[in-house]
């Protein structure tokens, strides 16, 4: 697929029925063609292939496990991947982020059910098929130092990343950190990580690469 060619088909993937239907109608009032994907799938290859097949764009639901065992997120990184344009939506977007937040450079666009529903989806099209051909500087990664703030019982972890804001809570689950960092992190301990200190949002914000940081030693001088 060419991606400054013109589309026409946008790809719908929501596990609720009323959702899909009421997505339908928003596309064809921008004089687009609707293609609903429902499943359910084997595989994640399996959707992406019936995604690649029957559309030039795609929505989809961050929940979708009737449709297919993964996550929408999951499915949005693949396509992103393929340089494929895509958005990914929920009804909330401060919810559920720290399952994915490892692979959110390869999320172009996380929108809430109502912001989708505002955009134009030609123009959506357009600037994701350009970050796609072009990296965007707010998903240029960078070196940086994060200090663990709280460690839940749920596997979340609070960071504060100095280098994006000195206060706002950063959360990522445990599950997507490698497993030494994952096993050894406390309050008040410190990773090196690569974060795209430019995004503009939490939203967006990625963390890759974790690596724990040797914490000063009290009789050193330097603590």
């Amino acid at each position: 697929m060419t991606l400054t060619a013109p589309f026409s088909k946008v790809a719908v993937i929501d596990d609720a029925p009323n959702m899909r239907e009421e997505l339908a109608y928003r596309i064809k009032e921008q004089s687009l063609e609707p293609v609903l994907i429902s499943g359910p799938f084997k595989s994640i290859d399996d959707l992406i292939a019936e995604i690649l097949g029957s559309a030039q764009f795609a929505l989809c639901d961050l929940q979708i496990k009737p449709i297919i065992n993964a996550s929408g997120s999951e499915v949005v990184a693949r396509l992103t991947e393929r340089r494929f344009p895509s958005i990914l939506f929920s009804q909330r977007v401060d919810t559920g982020i720290a399952e994915f937040r490892d692979i959110l450079d390869r999320i172009p666009a996380f929108l809430t059910r109502d912001e989708l529903d505002q955009k134009d989806l030609r123009n959506e099209y357009a600037d994701i098929s350009a970050s796609l051909l072009a990296e965007a500087p707010e998903k240029r990664a960078y070196p940086t130092i994060l200090r663990v703030e709280a460690v839940h019982s749920d596997g979340r972890v609070d960071f504060i990343i100095p280098g994006w804001s000195p206060s706002e809570i950063i959360e990522m689950s445990r599950r997507k950190m490698p497993a030494k960092v994952a096993d050894a992190i406390a309050v008040g301990s410190h990773v090196f990580a690569s974060v795209n200190l430019g995004a503009r949002s939490q939203e967006m914000l990625y963390i890759k690469n974790l690596e724990l940081a040797e914490e000063p030693d009290d009789d050193d001088g330097l603590a």
